[in-house]
């Protein structure tokens, strides 16, 4: 038997940001209306400086690399007319705010980045908010796993940040509550705004990493572990299916007697003449994943959206199947317990020297009552 017990120890709490809900919120899984179906194009605002520029790009990769969502940088804001955008910016009223919308507006949509708010976690916060995620101690179902402090809360005049949502605008597809989530706001030690109802807890909210748990929630929301995998930033159309009967959006366009693929798999978009001599709709490469041929995960983890041989795992494993020593630091390794106590000096990594964080991983293995149990931490 493996039993996981996931550590994590956060040396800063993730700063207070804000979001904005729309009244009329919807299931979050009901409508591709708030979702970036066509991947998020974003550009900087001229008076964004080389910090908050940096820190966001990091964010952006860090959620890219492990869905389905591509990221598209364009120049300048003329370049990004008429189409659904993020606009990088922060706001001169108040210059220290970090704001987010959650899920696609439609047209110009700003992400506010004040001082403060430039960091790998602060900008991945809110890029989660935009693609769609909410405040994990929002849920629905939080009451079963915090309580808040509304003397602390009404003081600062925050009382609108804490609304619980209702289980029509709260999605979390069966996934259990993420005390780690880079959404999960921190709690001072000292005067807590939020208390874990189980307090081992305390030091894992507000963490500065996106956790496996956000990767997951995001490759449902999306449609990312689904067999058919967009990768790239326009819906795939056969010719033998017009704009009405298949309206833009669709990710999962049914094989059709003809289907054009561009001959790069970084075009956005081609026109070729098919066999009958019709011209096909505009189309991109689909990377399918079979489940026959998927890779198999271990402890809970799956197929990868950008390359189905491999898995994402969950905190302490690693490996092509989740089932190896993450290879994520030199550090990282195997121990066996013994009879006696014995000293296990674990190293606590500076932030490198991009501004992202760094893990460590040991596995501890125990012989109890003559079956072998490893331990990850």
């Amino acid at each position: 038997m493996m039993l996981t017990i996931r550590t994590l120890f956060c040396l800063t709490v993730l700063g207070f940001s804000l979001v904005i809900v729309n009244s009329k919120a919807q299931r979050r899984n009901a409508s591709n209306e708030n979702l970036w179906v066509d991947g998020v194009t974003y550009v900087f605002d001229d008076k964004a400086d080389q910090k908050l520029r940096e820190g966001f790009t990091l964010a952006v990769k860090a959620w890219e690399k492990d869905t389905c969502i591509n990221f598209t940088l364009m120049s300048t804001i003329e370049e990004v007319k008429g189409k659904d955008y993020l606009l990088v910016t922060y706001d001169e009223k108040d210059p220290k705010g970090c704001l987010s919308h959650v899920g696609k507006l439609g047209g110009y949509q700003p992400i506010y980045l004040g001082f403060g708010c430039e960091s790998f976690l602060h900008a991945a916060h809110e890029v989660g908010h935009a693609l769609g995620l909410y405040h994990t101690q929002n849920r629905h179902d939080r009451d079963q796993y915090i309580k808040l402090e509304w003397d602390r809360i009404k003081e600062e005049q925050l009382e609108d940040q804490f609304v619980p949502l209702t289980e029509e605008q709260n999605e979390n597809y069966g996934l259990p509550y993420d005390y780690g989530s880079i959404m999960h706001y921190g709690s001072s030690i000292q005067d807590a705004r939020i208390i874990p109802l189980n307090e081992y807890y305390k030091t894992t909210m507000g963490s500065p990493l996106i956790s496996f748990i956000d990767l997951l929630m995001i490759n449902k929301h999306y449609n990312c572990t689904d067999c058919y995998t967009p990768l790239f930033s326009q819906p795939a159309y056969v010719s033998a299916i017009s704009p009405s009967s298949e309206p833009e959006g669709n990710s999962k366009a049914k094989p059709g007697p003809s289907l054009t693929v561009p001959t790069s798999a970084f075009d956005n978009a081609v026109e070729k003449q098919t066999a009958n001599g019709e011209t096909a709709l505009p189309v991109i490469f689909i990377y399918i994943c079979d489940p026959e041929k998927s890779a198999k995960c271990d402890n809970g983890g799956f197929p990868h959206p950008r390359d189905c041989n491999k898995c994402i795992c969950p905190g302490g494993y690693g490996g092509p199947l989740c089932n190896q020593l993450p290879n994520d630091c030199e550090q990282g390794v195997k121990v066996e317990a013994e009879d006696d106590w014995e000293e296990l000096t674990a190293y606590v990594q500076n932030l490198k020297d991009d501004g992202s964080y760094a893990t460590c991983t040991y596995w501890i293995t125990v012989f109890y009552d003559r079956r072998y149990r490893e331990t990850a931490v």
